[in-house]
């Protein structure tokens, strides 16, 4: 067979070449094997070992309400993108296992004891009452809470003891905070502090909120740890301004009744998803700034394609920006169109040097196995990339209270947001009723050739006075007409 196949191969090429063609010409006979064996019956014991483990792990979620996402390290695509590494390591202090015993991190160490005396002598109870109540919720919290590598692994009895010394301080931490009865001298400086509540927001130094929660209780109430734990997240997330807000400035101008409605709006919002309790303080920061029932939008045009490509090109189309309360959410998101302007109101947002870390670890939280928040941070830092390409943009959003800039120049925090989002797929369902809406707005041709009609011709006070001394000058003229006909 072999030999017939060189011999039509041969054929094949010395007749081409008797015609002139250039292509040659190729013959591969290939032959099945008589001899080859079956195939087995039943499957080598390996795949079957591989099988019944997933099918003992879906057994077990199975019989789980809900499965907790627990804490664990950040999901290795994030920690590899280009600015993240020193996002997720923490600066000045550890929590918990997965930062414990590094070297630089250890003069923190006699200062977690100090606090937690302090947090035991609160409670007016003996240190062994307060480590039993401890025990009651923390005996089995290594396989229950937490995911450990096993070079990670560490003694039963070390772990117990690097977590309640972790959680008695955070704890007295959040209460000198909030609290100012509780305020101690601790010999902390103020660069320090601000170093410990940066980390105490990444995903690697989080601590099992049913623990805190269970040793807070021994001092105070549901609601009242529910209350703290939201006042110390604002503290944290939010800067004082110095000028007064335009509502405060504005009080004076309106009846009583209004202006007591308008700073209500401005208390701490605690009140929403009080049924849900978070797994850890990252988590009850992204509840503060997630309603997930707001990001559940179906439609057939939630997946087209926005043509809008920054905040400078929406103002041109007659885009407004407005900020929203400091206590509203990042999913409180709203647009409205009119025949002459569309308004996009967004939660104002502190940029200063913590930022950049608490939006990636709130992202690599979102990432998680079984994490809850149906991606909304992430979302929401998506959308922003999206309308923020220059300084212009940032500059914008800067001058109307949305951005507050802490951090440096306006291209500092674009290249910021431009940079974050990394790697980072959102929900194509969350704000897609607020994209919706704008693009709808930013295609109409009629608003859109309004809108840039009155920048080009109304884009400052003296054009508008213009206008109306023209138009004076006019009715006069006519008036003047008239008189001398008549």
């Amino acid at each position: 067979m072999a030999g017939e196949g060189e011999k039509a191969t041969q054929s094949g090429i010395g007749s081409n070449q008797s015609h002139g063609e250039v292509a040659e010409e190729m013959s591969i006979v290939i032959h099945r094997a008589t001899n080859t064996p079956p195939l087995p019956i039943t499957p080598p014991q390996w795949l079957t070992k591989l099988i019944d483990e997933k099918d003992e792990e879906l057994a077990k979620d199975h019989l789980q309400k809900k499965p907790i996402c627990k804490i664990q390290r950040v999901p290795i695509i994030l920690r590899e993108s280009s600015r993240s590494e020193d996002n997720y390591e923490p600066f000045m202090l550890a929590l918990g296992p997965f930062h414990h015993g590094k070297p630089k991190l250890q003069h923190m160490e006699k200062l977690k004891i100090s606090m937690m005396r302090l947090f035991i002598k609160g409670t007016g109870k003996p240190a062994e009452v307060v480590y039993h109540e401890f025990l009651e919720v923390a005996r089995n919290a290594k396989t229950d809470y937490f995911v450990l590598e096993p070079e990670e692994d560490l003694d039963n009895d070390e772990f117990l003891r690097i977590l309640f010394v972790d959680v008695c301080f955070l704890i007295q931490f959040i209460l000198e905070n909030v609290k100012s009865d509780e305020y101690e001298q601790t010999e902390m400086k103020t660069h320090e502090i601000a170093f410990m509540q940066r980390d105490l927001f990444l995903l690697e130094n989080q601590l099992p909120f049913p623990i805190l929660k269970a040793l807070m209780m021994l001092r105070f109430s549901k609601d009242e740890i529910s209350g703290m734990i939201h006042e110390f997240i604002s503290n944290v997330i939010t800067v004082r301004a110095k000028r007064a807000p335009w509502h405060r400035r504005m009080a004076v101008l309106l009846p009583r009744r209004q202006a007591s409605e308008v700073n209500a709006k401005s208390t701490i919002r605690h009140d929403a998803d009080v049924d849900l309790e978070p797994t850890h303080l990252l988590h009850a920061l992204q509840m503060q700034l997630i309603d997930t029932k707001k990001l559940k939008y179906k439609s057939e045009e939630s997946d087209i394609w926005y043509s809008y490509r920054s905040v400078m090109e929406l103002k041109a189309a007659g885009v407004h920006f407005r900020p929203q309360s400091i206590s509203s959410r990042l999913t409180d998101m709203k647009f409205r169109s009119t025949l002459l302007r569309g308004v996009l109101s967004l939660r104002p947002w502190v940029i200063d040097d913590q930022a950049e870390a608490r939006f990636l670890n709130l992202c690599a939280f979102e990432a998680l196995p079984n994490a809850p928040g149906d991606l909304g941070v992430t979302s929401y830092l998506c959308f922003m990339d999206s309308i923020i390409d220059s300084a212009e943009d940032v500059k914008e959003l800067r001058s109307k209270g949305i951005l507050l800039n802490f951090l440096g120049s306006d291209q500092q925090v674009a290249d910021m947001f431009n940079d974050i989002t990394d790697r980072l797929v959102p929900n194509l369902e969350a704000f897609a009723q607020v994209k919706l809406a704008i693009e709808m707005h930013y295609s109409n041709l009629a608003k859109t050739w309004l809108a840039q009609f009155l920048n080009e011709h109304f884009s400052t006070p003296w054009t508008v006075i213009g206008l109306l001394v023209a138009l004076l000058a006019i009715a006069l003229s006519i008036i003047q007409t008239f008189q001398i006909h008549i």
